[in-house]
């Protein structure tokens, strides 16, 4: 398969997960919270997250991020050369956000929750990245040099 398919292939997969996800949020936010309450109970790891916050704002917040990511994941999908700047933005805010998660938990919390949406964040601007820089290898050196593509 070549990089560019890789590439295609892994965008097609991320728009429906980002999509799903997003749905997850609006409709099934016990679910979620009691998931990662499980995820901590079978790591053993931090503290549970204590279930959903009482004010939605955040839930909303999050949830035009989550389509947002799907609509940069769709529309670099359909034409990779062309979303090649939204597929940068959305490593930054994969590493940023995941970053910042798993500092949380470090530092400050403990909540196994930060830990688990941290790695997955992490992973999941990896899963871009790394295809992204066999298709385009100045990748890197756009990313550190905060340049757009």
């Amino acid at each position: 398969m070549t990089p560019r398919r890789t590439l295609e292939l892994v965008l097609a997969v991320y728009t429906f997960l980002y999509v799903v996800f997003g749905l997850v949020v609006l409709f099934g936010e016990t679910h979620v919270y009691a998931l990662l309450d499980a995820q901590q109970a079978l790591l053993g790891l931090g503290h549970p997250s204590g279930g959903a916050p009482p004010v939605a704002l955040w839930k909303y917040v999050a949830l035009g991020l989550i389509l947002v990511l799907a609509l940069f994941s769709l529309w670099s999908w359909r034409d990779v050369e062309r979303g090649r700047p939204l597929l940068h933005l959305m490593i930054y805010a994969k590493f940023f956000s995941g970053a910042l998660m798993v500092g949380h938990f470090v530092l400050a919390g403990g909540q196994t929750a930060f830990l688990l949406g941290g790695l997955s964040d992490l992973a999941m601007g990896a899963g871009v990245w790394l295809p992204l820089v066999r298709v385009f290898p100045s990748t890197n050196r756009d990313l550190l040099s905060l340049r757009m593509p």
